[in-house]
């Protein structure tokens, strides 16, 4: 879970958008190499959950993203994407 961790402080902590795709390919191998799953909400300004295919780009205050490895919980919050378009990168296999 700490590769989990680690990996998503660098996605709230990336500075460009090419470093925030580079990272979401990094949580995408380790999602293959974990074998976790995620569940992903979007929150807007009013801190109201927003489903993936209704949310305005203007309206996004976070992202947060809870992973689950075998009996493990980690809740990644404070995503902010620097591209909303990278949101949907979590989805590709």
């Amino acid at each position: 879970m700490d590769t989990i961790k680690n990996t998503w402080e660098q996605l709230v902590n990336s500075k460009t958008i090419d470093e925030e795709v580079k990272v979401i390919k990094q949580l995408r191998e380790a999602s293959k190499e974990n074998d976790f799953s995620f569940t992903l909400f979007i929150l807007d300004e009013s801190g109201n959950k927003i489903h993936y295919n209704d949310f305005d780009n203007q309206k996004i205050k976070s992202v947060s993203v809870d992973f689950y490895v075998n009996d493990s919980e980690y809740n990644g919050k404070n995503w902010k994407p620097l591209d909303v378009n990278n949101i949907s990168l979590l989805f590709l296999e």
